[in-house]
């Protein structure tokens, strides 16, 4: 029952840090093309028509510039996660984050002998039954 309750602890921890760190840089991406996307998609048009003087290459360059931006805008949604998809992430960071710590709790009270191994077996059981609420 010792290894399932210490295995359980640092599952619980890494899929919450891996979760978090995940969300993390898909967010960070996220903002980051959303800000590439309005620096290009404004100054696009007001690019060309500076750069037209300079000679005809320069105008095309701009236009698939603003071209590519905006494909990416439109696939970005697909590559990464959605507000509503964050939302998720950062329930299952919570869920994850109580989880931890409800096995901390037990692990230190089982170790400390507080608890017999009965009694530590059901809590763990009624602790890994909430896992199919996510």
């Amino acid at each position: 029952m010792r290894t399932e309750i210490w295995d359980a602890l640092i599952d619980a921890k890494f899929t919450q840090t891996y979760t978090e760190m995940t969300c993390q840089s898909y967010r960070k991406v996220s903002r980051s093309i959303n800000v590439f996307t309005v620096i290009f998609s404004g100054s696009g048009g007001i690019m060309g028509l500076a750069l037209w003087k300079q000679g005809p290459l320069l105008p095309v360059i701009a236009c698939f510039l603003t071209v590519a931006v905006q494909s990416l805008k439109h696939i970005s949604p697909k590559l990464f996660p959605t507000d509503k998809d964050y939302r998720k992430m950062d329930k299952v960071i919570a869920f994850y984050h109580a989880k931890y710590n409800e096995l901390h709790s037990l692990w230190l009270r089982f170790e400390s002998d507080e608890i017999t191994e009965a009694v530590a077996r059901k809590e763990y059981f009624d602790i890994e039954k909430k896992d199919k609420t996510i």
